[in-house]
């Protein structure tokens, strides 16, 4: 029989005094401060699972991975502006309607992987405010 990582951490965080997460470590997802628990498991909070290996980190809160996607929005304007100019153009000359459907298109892609960054950014600045709140 042979033990997985996380059984033997489960096993060494029920065995021995002071095995398991000794610093704060929050949730990925909730920002519910992990010390105090094994190295891998799931959240009381929110029931996501998490692991605080070295060498995993997964479920765990990071702070500064989560920046704040302005190259993203300035890549959507640009494309709906290329879009929105090549109209005008394209309303003299129709051979450009197909490079308004080309950057209408870039223009919608990158709205949506900006709201989806956005989404990201937002959830961690709720998290980092939970923090704060916390240990003050």
């Amino acid at each position: 029989m042979s033990l997985g990582s996380d059984e033997i951490n489960r096993l060494m965080t029920e065995s021995v005094p002071g095995w398991g997460i000794n610093t704060s470590l929050f949730c990925g997802t909730c920002g519910y401060n992990l010390r105090g628990l094994p190295y891998s498991g799931v959240c009381p909070e929110c029931g996501h699972a998490y692991n605080a290996s070295d060498h995993r980190l997964t479920g765990i809160f990071l702070p500064n991975a989560v920046p704040f996607p302005g190259s993203d929005f300035a890549c959507s304007l640009l494309s709906f502006g290329m879009a929105g100019l090549l109209t005008l153009i394209a309303l003299s000359d129709p051979g450009f309607f197909l490079l308004v459907i080309v950057f209408a298109g870039f223009g919608i892609a990158f709205a949506f992987l900006t709201w989806r960054k956005t989404r990201l950014f937002v959830r961690a600045q709720r998290i980092l405010r939970r923090i704060e709140q916390e240990q003050s």
